[in-house]
Order: structure tokens, then C-alpha cells, then sequence
């Protein structure tokens, strides 16, 4: 197992760990913004912890993210 992959696993442990109160913190101490209210416990932390260690999306892969937001293409698109 590589060093990235055991600092995500220690991570996860920790978090797991963590009251929802401190869950929040982190998050605020991550983003430097409270977290949203519907957001899943841990899963955001836990994404951006994965992304410090390997890596964010590729570029086309955000850039296909923000088309499918975006909507259908209007019907005279090709």
C-alpha cells in the first residue's frame, strides 16, 4: 500500500471518529465556509482528502461535469 493510500485509510479512521460538530469543523477548517446543511456526514471531507493525496478531476472530466449542469443543448445545437 502506498504512503497516500495509508494517510487517506488513517484519515478515515479518524473522521470516522468525529461527532457531526466536529465533522462541521473540518470541514469549515477545509473550505474556509460552513458546511451545507443537506450535505452527506463525511463524504465531502473525505472526497478532498482523496484530492489532496491523488489528485482532482482531470480537465475534460470538469469540463463535461459543467455541460451536463449546463443542460441539453438548445435544439438548434448540432
Amino acid at each position: 500500500m502506498d504512503k497516500a493510500a495509508i494517510d487517506i485509510a488513517k484519515a478515515l479512521v479518524r473522521l470516522s471518529e468525529l461527532t457531526i460538530f466536529e465533522l462541521r469543523g473540518e470541514w469549515r477548517r477545509l473550505h474556509r465556509m460552513p458546511p451545507p446543511m443537506r450535505l452527506s456526514r463525511d463524504l465531502w471531507i473525505i472526497y478532498q482528502l482523496q484530492e489532496r493525496a491523488y489528485g482532482g478531476l482531470s480537465k475534460a472530466a470538469v469540463r463535461k461535469l459543467e455541460q451536463a449542469a449546463a443542460g441539453p443543448p438548445s435544439r438548434g445545437a448540432a
